[in-house]
């Protein structure tokens, strides 16, 4: 009886679709941050003072992973640039700060929360204004393969005004990606958090997603209070292998039982 069981065991294995986990094969980042700040005089003939400009940025971009991508495990890291332009009492300054950590796990998950900031401050004179300018954005890309159907759910909070959670899937026939889902914030004033959750299903295939979070200073003219500018996002993705069809394992086990029968009346010959 043992030889049918060995052949039962074969074929259920033969019958059952590749359930191998997901190939994770390029994992990046990158961080940008960058102010100006201006204290920019009247220009007349009795004012001799120039304008006094500051500039600062600071960037960081994590490579892709070897192939196979990175071990799962957690990441973090963070970029700050600081600009001041001063003359005696007189200021203009601008800050801006770039924030992520990532998390992939064994079960088929990964996860990442990001902030931008930029905010700016000034004193300025009856002659002189101030201004302060930057690109401050966090971006997070993750491309992995997937040999059969997996189910996903997305659990995010997207904080207003730009962030975005994309999924494409590459299409080899066409060289061409097709977008699965880009999830956005809504739009308010104040800004408040966008809370959701979308889910489907993922065919074998290459896919590539991308968390990307912006928050840039473009105020011309800072005379009044201290100002601030952020955006923030936060997310977990779970993939879920899809089980095997009940027809497969029926037609499994007809198989082994149809090479059972076979293997008992050569044996019965014998």
């Amino acid at each position: 009886m043992a030889r049918p069981l060995m052949l039962l065991s074969c074929c259920l294995y033969l019958g059952s679709p590749a359930l191998a986990s997901p190939v994770f094969l390029a994992d990046g980042a990158t961080l940008r941050t960058g102010v100006s700040s201006y204290l920019v005089f009247d220009v007349s003939p009795g004012n001799s003072r120039p304008p006094v400009i500051d500039h600062a940025s600071q960037e960081y971009s994590r490579p892709d992973g070897a192939e196979g991508g990175d071990p799962p495990g957690f990441w973090s890291h963070s970029v700050t640039a600081t600009s001041h332009a001063a003359s005696g009492d007189l200021f203009a300054s601008a800050s801006a700060t770039a924030a992520l950590s990532t998390n992939r796990s064994s079960d088929f998950s990964f996860n990442g929360a990001g902030s931008v900031s930029a905010s700016w401050d000034d004193n300025v004179g009856s002659d002189a204004r101030a201004y302060s300018l930057g690109t401050n954005e966090l971006s997070w890309g993750l491309v992995f393969e997937l040999e059969s159907s997996y189910d996903y759910v997305l659990d995010y909070v997207l904080t207003c005004c730009y962030s975005t959670l994309t999924l494409r899937q590459y299409i080899e026939a066409t060289d061409s990606e097709r977008r699965i889902f880009a999830v956005e914030p809504v739009n308010s004033i104040p800004p408040m958090p966008t809370l959701g959750q979308i889910s489907g299903r993922l065919d074998p295939g290459r896919y590539s997603f991308l968390a990307f979070a912006r928050a840039n200073l473009t105020d011309s003219m800072t005379i009044g209070p201290p100002g601030v500018n952020d955006t923030s996002l936060e997310f977990t993705m779970q993939l879920t292998p899809v089980p095997l069809p009940t027809s497969i394992w029926l037609l499994g086990t007809a198989l082994a039982g149809m090479a059972g029968a076979k293997w008992r009346r050569i044996r019965s010959k014998a």
